[in-house]
């Protein structure tokens, strides 16, 4: 399976990087965030965005990840693509799995 290319940002001299890890996805579902929901789509794209910048800066604020994508143009203002990308990024860990669920690692063996 192909891998995703994550999304790079840069602000002045400043580089954010935009992926996901199973961490990351697993920390946004249990604070609620659930990608299909419609009920509030704006605050779900903010969210996407913030849990997507946590994997390389786990210390950053949900209000300073909102106060960066306002920068760069608001929900509705970046470039072409960008949601599209930023949700495969987030299904991006399921892949890591095969299809029957187990690890792809292939050194790794599991006997029940």
């Amino acid at each position: 399976m192909e891998q995703i290319k994550p999304i790079k940002i840069t602000v002045g001299n400043e580089e954010y990087i935009l992926r996901f890890t199973r961490k990351t996805m697993l920390k946004a579902e249990q604070e609620g965030f659930d990608i299909q929901s419609t009920a509030k789509p704006a605050s779900n794209m903010y969210d996407l965005f913030y849990y997507a910048l946590l994997a390389d800066r786990p210390m950053m604020k949900k209000d300073a990840a909102m106060n960066l994508l306002d920068s760069i143009g608001g929900v509705l203002g970046v470039q072409d693509g960008f949601w599209t990308r930023l949700c495969e990024l987030y299904q991006a860990p399921l892949n890591t799995l095969t299809e029957d669920g187990t690890p792809t690692a292939p050194q790794v063996t599991v006997e029940l």
